[in-house]
């Protein structure tokens, strides 16, 4: 069974959530609770509403949010449905990691949701291609339908679909952003020593600095951009499937 954690944060903001009642006429049940989908925290931008609400300073020029808190305050917003199904089930606001349903709504519609957050730079990418195209909202429907933990997944599900130029083209950027991303992520996690396991001189370098007698020789990869010396390709194979195994 899965957890998450149910974060102060969570707590805080799911205190200015705007409940409304929906009729539906036509129904036998008219009366429906929900939250105001144009004002779910009572104004308008629910973005910038977690923004205030967390007490995050925007730009006195600009007026505008830093990208780091406009990227915490739409996780915050995704995970929102999760932790008030946790509140609710518990009887309590204690902070702290709770067991969920896989299969319950909230927690379902979450992992989606996650993993189309996740796709967000690909998708924007082919956008920004392909503006009038109208294959764009059947790949919106499936990247918003990615299940589990790989939101990379999307591109083995892209290949269930007849293959047109347009989807060729998607599937090629989206290896391109997940490639990129899992790369950049080892780099900054890993250091030297596990640069050497990919390093195509590894059997010959002395690995550090030698010296036999004259001037001190370098290990070929000093200044070297790892990036295009490493063997980059087996990291990357290696990477995901220390992540997301055989998922």
């Amino acid at each position: 069974m899965p957890s998450f954690k149910l974060k102060p944060e969570h707590i805080k903001i799911m205190t200015d959530l705007n409940f409304r009642i929906s009729i539906l006429i036509d129904s036998k049940d008219r009366y429906r609770p929900a939250i105001d989908v144009k004002r779910p925290f009572g104004n308008s931008g629910p973005t910038t509403n977690v923004c205030e609400i967390m007490g995050w300073h925007c730009d006195e020029e600009s007026g505008e949010y830093a990208a780091e808190d406009i990227e915490k305050a739409e996780m915050l917003i995704i995970e929102l449905p999760v932790a008030l199904q946790i509140v609710m089930q518990n009887h309590t606001f204690e902070p702290g990691e709770y067991e969920v349903g896989e299969y319950s709504s909230a927690y379902f519609n979450y992992v989606h949701i996650r993993n189309y957050h996740a796709l967000k730079s690909p998708i924007a990418e082919i956008e920004e291609k392909y503006k009038d195209c109208d294959q764009m909202e059947r790949l919106h429907e499936v990247c918003m339908n990615v299940s589990g933990d790989n939101p990379w997944k999307v591109i083995d599900d892209l290949k269930w679909f007849v293959q047109t130029d347009f989807l060729a083209d998607a599937i090629v950027v989206f290896e391109k952003h997940r490639d990129e991303q899992i790369l950049d992520e080892w780099l900054k996690t890993h250091d030297g020593e596990d640069y050497c396991k990919y390093c195509p001189e590894n059997a010959e370098c002395p690995h550090g600095m030698a010296c036999y007698g004259g001037e001190p020789i370098e290990p070929p990869c000093y200044g070297a951009d790892m990036k295009e010396f490493l063997y980059t390709d087996s990291i990357i194979e290696d990477a995901l499937e220390e992540r997301y195994g055989e998922e």
